[in-house]
C-alpha cells in the first residue's frame, strides 16, 4: 500500500512538471453566462519572437507585421539623382540631391497613416532631417518640384 502511494505521488509530481501555462500578457477577459452555464475567458496576445541580424530580420509566430513599399514614381521625364542615408536611422537622415536645380525643390515627411509631419524647402545639395522627436516607425519622404511629386522613399526609424 505504501509503495503504491509513493509511486502515485511520484507520477503526479512528474506529470505536473510538464504542464505549461499561457505565454504572454493578458489583454482582457471576463465571464460569460447563459442558460447553459458560466464560462470564464481571457484574451491574450499571440506569442511571437523576432530575430534580427546583419542580413535582415525574421519574425516567428502567428502575429506578423506588415509593411508598404513604394518603389518610386514611374516617369521617364524625371532625371533626379538623390540618396537618403542612413536608412534605417536613429536620429537624423541626410537627403543628398545631385545634378539638380534646387530652386523649386522641397520635401515632405509623412507618417505611415499619411499625416504630414514636415514640409520644408530644399536649399542645399545635402539636407539634414531630424528624426529624433519621432517614434520608432516607418515614414515616407516625398521629394517635390513645383507641387509635383518626383520621388517617394520609405524611411525606417529605429
Amino acid at each position: 500500500m505504501k509503495k503504491t502511494k509513493t509511486i502515485t505521488l511520484l507520477l503526479f509530481l512528474f506529470a505536473l512538471s510538464g504542464i505549461k501555462a499561457q505565454q504572454g500578457s493578458t489583454a482582457t477577459g471576463g465571464t460569460a453566462s447563459g442558460s447553459g452555464g458560466t464560462e470564464t475567458f481571457s484574451v491574450g496576445q499571440v506569442f511571437y519572437s523576432s530575430q534580427s541580424g546583419t542580413g535582415g530580420k525574421i519574425n516567428q509566430g502567428l502575429q506578423q507585421p506588415f509593411e508598404f513599399f513604394i518603389a518610386g514614381i514611374e516617369n521617364k521625364n524625371i532625371s533626379l539623382s538623390y540618396s537618403v542615408y542612413p536608412n534605417p536611422t536613429l536620429s537624423t537622415i541626410c537627403l543628398k540631391i545631385e545634378n539638380q536645380n534646387l530652386e523649386n525643390l522641397s520635401f515632405q515627411l509623412f507618417d505611415i497613416n499619411g499625416k504630414l509631419l514636415l514640409n520644408q524647402k530644399i536649399t542645399s545639395s545635402v539636407t539634414s532631417i531630424k528624426m529624433g522627436d519621432y517614434a520608432k516607425a516607418s515614414y515616407f519622404l516625398k521629394i517635390i518640384e513645383n507641387n509635383k511629386e518626383l520621388q517617394a522613399v520609405k524611411i525606417i526609424k529605429n
